[in-house]
């Protein structure tokens, strides 16, 4: 579960199966191999975009240090052996950290006991995850992280990249100042902020996601 593995595979699959420069979308983690992908493979990537991704392995490390409790919780829920009920229930009570707010809250008051982020996103997400995944990130960090640092990623990608940026104040792990870093590193960049809507996006709200997709897209 290296980065580098994620993005052999992804490159595999655009020279075997796409055969043509694609237009390249990756979320979170996603997003970290999205930029990879677009630097080490720029024939094969016409345009990547990126939904609220760490921009380098230091602020990635932070992320996971600062989210290491519920990163574990979620390890213990992965592989397939807790009943969905129970897993759902257990995710909507997870404490979160909220801006603004001196102790935590539980997730579902957050994005809401409705949200479709608990059944139709979170959980069966880890219901068919392998738990070393996040074994990987948690205790090999160094290893699995291995190549991503913003001065040698960004400046080797040419085409245009979209940095998707979700709200910090709602938990977005793009922050204000990572993006002033990145921006001058690409040669074509652009960026959206999408207030309001947390780290996880298009799972939360789909609308203004696609919305800036489309744009974005069309325009390259």
């Amino acid at each position: 579960y290296r980065l580098q593995d994620y993005v052999d595979d992804t490159i595999a699959f655009l020279k075997q199966v796409v055969s043509k420069p694609a237009l390249v979308f990756g979320h979170s983690l996603g997003g970290i191999v999205a930029l990879m992908v677009a630097a080490q493979y720029p024939e094969g990537v016409r345009a990547v975009a990126v939904g609220d991704a760490p921009l380098s392995g230091d602020t990635w490390r932070e992320v996971i240090r600062a989210s290491r409790n519920d990163l574990v919780v979620w390890r213990d829920l992965a592989g397939g052996q807790t009943p969905m009920p129970e897993m759902i229930e257990t995710l909507k009570e997870m404490p979160v950290t909220v801006p603004g707010q001196s102790e935590p809250v539980p997730f579902r008051d957050v994005v809401g006991d409705d949200s479709p982020v608990f059944d139709q996103w979170l959980a069966p997400n880890l219901y068919h995850q392998d738990p070393d995944m996040l074994t990987a990130i948690l205790e090999r960090f160094d290893e699995t992280a291995a190549g991503y640092e913003m001065p040698v990623v960004l400046p080797a990608i040419p085409c245009p990249v979209l940095l998707l940026q979700a709200d910090p104040l709602t938990g977005g792990l793009m922050t204000d100042q990572e993006v002033a870093q990145a921006l001058p590193h690409l040669a074509r960049p652009q960026h959206v902020k999408l207030a309001g809507l947390s780290h996880v996006l298009h799972n939360e709200r789909k609308e203004p996601v696609v919305a800036a997709l489309e744009h974005f897209f069309r325009a390259t």
